[in-house]
This record gives C-alpha cells, structure tokens and sequence, in this order.
C-alpha cells in the first residue's frame, strides 16, 4: 500500500511539472490576478512586454527565386537600357537634323532673295518703296521678316493696304500694294494737300494727279502731318466734309466732282462735271441728298450734255432746272 501511494504521488508530481500544465497554470494565474486588479478599481492590468508579439522577421525576396527569374528579371533591365539609349540617340539624332537646317536655311546662299515683285503699285514707284524698305536683294529670304516690311510701307502715306509674301526656287519676295484713294484736295498757302475720303492725308507733293479731283473750300487748314488726319479751323465743317467725302465715293461720283463749297453750311453746294450744280442746303440727311443726284443723274432726263442746276436740299425731292 505505501508503494502504491508512493507512485501516485511520483505521477501527481511528474503531471505538474508538465511544460503544458505549467504554462496553462500561469496563463490561469495571469488571468485571476487581472479580474482582481479590475475588480479593486485599478482599471485593466498593465500589458507586459512579454504579451507584446515580437517583430515580424524581414522577408527576403530573391530567398526563393529560381534562376529562370533572375535570368528574366535581367533581361528585362537590359531591355529597357537599351530603350533609354535608343530614345536618347533618337533626341539627339532629331536636334542635329534641326540645327543641320537651320544652318542649310539661313546661311547657304541658295535662299538669298534674287527678286523683289511689286504688284499693285501705279503712283508709288520702287525707287520710294525701296528707299522706305531697304535694299533686300541677296538677303536670306527666311531671316526676312514680312510683317516688318508690311509696317514699313504702311508708312507711306500713298499706301493704304500691303500684302507680302515669300517664295522659293528662285527665292524672292512678291509685295502686293493696294494704293491709297485720293478724294479732293485742299490748298495751305502755297502747298496742295490730297486727302482721301477719310480726310487722312495722302500726299503734299504732287505724287497724285490732283487737278483732277475736287476741290475743297471754306476751311482753313491749321496743322497737317502726312499720314494723319487733316485738322481744319472747323470741327462742324469737318464732320460735314467727311459725311460728304464718304458719300461722294460711295455712290462714285468722286472722279467727275470739280469742287466742294462749304463757306456757307446752310447752303452747301458740289460741280459734277462741269455742267451741273448742285444745291444742297444744310447738311441735313445728305447722304440722302447725295444718293438722290447720283440715281437722278442716270434717268433718261439726264445725258452727257445735261447743263443745269439740281436742287436736292428738301431730302427726297430733287429739282433740275437747266440751262
């Protein structure tokens, strides 16, 4: 019996000393010291450092990885070398080419201007656009800028619109003119000033024939630059010479009028052709005055040796007494 005994408490003895048992007795212990550490108001039990998961171990990454991918992952890399050094070589193949012609373009002589072609130009002669321009002949026609030329030449007072292009093989330039419209001239002391119909001033030495367009009385002319507007003593008549001057052109009647009076604004009065006057009062509605003489003219009351007078100052009655 005591044997007995005695092995019963060796096994008791050995089962309590089992790694599992020991272990599940302090997880128990941990467990019954924690409920009573909240159950005294303490709040939860302090987390010990050896509840704290350790680190995960880092990760290797080529740990597993065969040769096939080694071999693929450098041929990937060497690919894409080979990619970078061909998009360089293609960068640098490109700027080349371009400096190769911008050199060939602005410093052989094949595209040098060899002719300058003017179209357009009646009054204004090459000799003065040329001054105004420069000598652009064996120039490189792409280092050439056709935007300054065009400002340049609208410069010229006889010059009212330009257009200038360029042109290869043989390189030149063609310069299209549009000429300014004279419309009358007026007298300052000795010198004849032609203005068109927007009393801008386009000549003051003769360029334009002015003997054949109308002449323009009542004002006095107190300042005039070329290419500006001309500045009379008036600013009523100037309105009213301007209404006019539009008119005039508008209905095409500026080639056979002789001349424009405006001494008098409640009677003014304009020649058309030497044969008949016309009467138009003040300058009220004379657009309306002026259109009516122009489809007046053009009845079959009306040729070529008509000599009279046409009084249109009452807008829209017309009256011609002839002489």
């Amino acid at each position: 019996m005591n044997n007995e005994r005695k092995s019963l408490k060796r096994n008791n003895t050995d089962k309590s000393a089992s790694p599992y048992r020991n272990a599940k007795n302090r997880i128990s212990d941990d467990t019954r010291r924690g409920n009573a550490f909240e159950k005294k108001g303490y709040g939860t039990r302090p987390v010990k450092r050896d509840d704290i998961p350790s680190k995960q171990e880092p990760i290797h990454l080529y740990e597993n990885v065969t040769e096939r991918d080694k071999n693929r992952k450098i041929a990937k890399s060497q690919n894409e070398m080979r990619l970078k050094k061909q998009r360089t070589a293609t960068v640098v193949g490109v700027i080349l080419s371009v400096v190769f012609a911008l050199v060939l373009l602005f410093m052989t002589p094949l595209f040098n201007i060899s002719e300058i072609r003017l179209d357009g130009n009646k009054t204004v002669s090459k000799d003065i656009i040329t001054a105004k321009i420069g000598n652009l002949i064996d120039t490189n026609l792409f280092g050439t800028s056709t935007t300054n030329i065009e400002k340049k030449m609208l410069e010229i007072p006889q010059i009212s619109d330009v257009s200038v292009k360029k042109a290869v093989f043989p390189a030149r330039l063609e310069i299209s003119v549009t000429e300014s419209r004279p419309a009358a001239y007026v007298l300052s002391g000795t010198t004849t000033i032609v203005v068109d119909s927007n009393l801008r001033i386009v000549d003051d030495a003769s360029t334009f024939d002015y003997e054949k367009l109308p002449s323009i009385s009542g004002v006095s002319v107190k300042n005039y630059e070329m290419n500006g507007q001309l500045e009379v003593d008036s600013q009523e008549k100037y309105d009213i010479l301007l209404d006019i001057l539009q008119n005039l052109e508008l209905c095409n009647l500026v080639d056979k009028t002789k001349y424009i009076s405006v001494d008098d604004i409640t009677n003014i009065t304009f020649n058309y052709d030497n044969r008949i006057n016309v009467m138009c009062g003040s300058p009220l509605q004379i657009d309306r005055k002026i259109r009516l003489f122009a489809e007046s003219i053009k009845s079959p009351d009306f040729d070529e040796n008509s000599i009279g007078t046409m009084d249109v100052s009452v807008p829209g009655k017309g009256m011609y007494t002839p002489e």
